[in-house]
């Protein structure tokens, strides 16, 4: 890899990660994402909890969401906060 190529940070990684999983990104964005995530265990284990939590929340019942929805957020923030530090 040359110095000249574009690379992603975590920073920006996490910032995006919502549009990365929601297929917004651009070709060229969503292979520096992709790439970034085979040298960064941490960001990829942050996607792959938030991707979970996504797919948590779509299988709940209305009536199941409140404490569900909690326990899954916390969940993924926590994993978030790991991968700051």
């Amino acid at each position: 890899m040359s110095s000249n190529t574009p690379r992603l940070t975590c920073r920006d990684l996490v910032m995006g990660a919502s549009e990365y999983l929601d297929g917004e990104l651009q070709a060229p964005q969503h292979r520096l994402f992709e790439q970034h995530q085979e040298q960064c265990p941490g960001c990829r284990g942050m996607v792959t909890s938030l991707s979970r939590t996504i797919e948590g929340i779509r299988h709940l019942s209305h009536d199941a969401a409140p404490s569900r929805v909690k326990a899954l957020l916390d969940e993924t923030m926590q994993r978030v906060n790991k991968t700051r530090s």
